[in-house]
C-alpha cells in the first residue's frame, strides 16, 4: 500500500466531489431524457 498524506487526502476529496458532482449531472439529464420518453409515450398511446 501507498503511503497517504494529507495533499493525496484533499486531492481526493476533490476528486470525489467531481465525481459526485457529474454523477448528480448525468442522473438529472437521464431522469429529464426519461420523463420526456415517458410523455411521448403516453400521446402515442
Amino acid at each position: 500500500m501507498a503511503r497517504i498524506g494529507p495533499g493525496d487526502v484533499a486531492l481526493t476529496m476533490a476528486d470525489l466531489r467531481v465525481v459526485t458532482r457529474f454523477a448528480a449531472l448525468t442522473t438529472a439529464l437521464d431522469d429529464a431524457l426519461r420523463d420526456r420518453w415517458v410523455r411521448g409515450q403516453r400521446t402515442r398511446s
